[in-house]
């Protein structure tokens, strides 16, 4: 639904208590406004904020919290249709933050943020109409948003994976819609436990068990250097190199496979649709569980001493 009137952020009560008192309050940067904008969608879809510091965008602006010591105050007029729409103040860990007791961060974004042009949106707040599988593509391109501060709507620290010897791993997450912010219940989400330095996995065949409701989709990415030598010092057009690689499972394709080289970071992807799909259930949670193959990581390692035999 559009909205036709703007909105104000503000440091303090006094600056946001009249239409006036911001338009005072602006210059000085007491007050944020994000303006009126017809065609802005309520849905708050992610845009580019590299044009302001303080990341505004057409439903969103994104702020400090230590500019804010006394507060965040919003003030929102009525447009005069009679339409109603609300605000929603979240939180996020910054990107350069360290979370502590080796904690990875949990961001949650809107489906139609985190798939992009792969899955416009179709539905209130961002949500999106999913008519094929859950890809390796969908969870890489989730993976990616995650790391623009314009697609994520909230994050926290959130415990780490469990590591059983090296040839384990186990991770699990729980979410409560009433603790989230109100519209996700109606979109859904989609979370994303980035980047976590995962480096004590073997190279081998891994089953992978996603346990979870069934409208709920999980997807677990590996990324690793390649052993392989003719790779070695070489580079995509992008410039990263071309021995990092990753291997991807999903809840359609539950097998992966990492070649010898080292692994570098584990990145897992929820895909959870809104509430009315989960019987209105506000509380659930999934987990992921990588095995590996005893007998072929064996196998792996009988091929790794041949080579450096024949090497030798």
């Amino acid at each position: 639904m559009p909205r036709s009137s703007a909105v104000a952020v503000c440091a303090t009560s006094a600056a946001c208590a009249t239409p006036a008192s911001v338009a005072a309050s602006a210059p000085s940067g007491a007050a944020t406004v994000i303006p009126a904008d017809p065609s802005a969608a309520a849905s708050g879809g992610a845009s580019d904020d590299s044009g302001g510091g303080a990341g505004l965008s057409r439903n969103r602006v994104q702020v400090v919290a230590n500019d804010y010591p006394e507060g965040l105050y919003v003030l929102a007029g009525s447009d005069g249709t009679g339409n109603a729409y609300f605000v929603e103040v979240c939180t996020r860990v910054p990107l350069t933050a360290n979370c502590p007791d080796f904690f990875g961060v949990m961001s949650l974004m809107r489906p139609a943020d985190a798939l992009g042009p792969m899955a416009p949106a179709a539905g209130p707040y961002g949500a999106v109409r999913l008519n094929g599988p859950w890809s390796s593509a969908l969870a890489q391109a989730a993976a990616a948003a995650a790391d623009m501060p314009s697609a994520v709507l909230t994050s926290a620290c959130a415990p780490p994976p469990g590591i059983d010897g090296q040839r384990k791993a186990v991770f699990s997450w729980g979410w409560d819609f009433g603790s989230l912010p109100p519209s996700l219940a109606f979109s859904g989400f989609v979370a994303v436990y980035r980047r976590y330095p995962l480096t004590r996995l073997h190279p081998g065949s891994y089953n992978v068990q996603f346990l979870k409701p069934a409208a709920v989709r999980l997807a677990v990415i590996v990324k690793f250097l390649d052993a392989n030598p003719d790779l070695a010092g070489k580079s995509r057009p992008d410039g990263s190199p071309l021995a990092e690689r990753e291997v991807i499972a999903t809840t359609d394709t539950p097998n992966m496979v990492i070649p010898m080289g080292n692994v570098t970071e584990v990145t897992f992807v929820f895909s959870v649709p809104p509430i009315h799909m989960l019987d209105y259930v506000e509380k659930m949670s999934a987990a992921c569980v990588m095995t590996q193959n005893v007998w072929i990581a064996e196998l792996f390692a009988i091929v790794a001493v041949a080579v450096v035999a024949f090497l030798g």
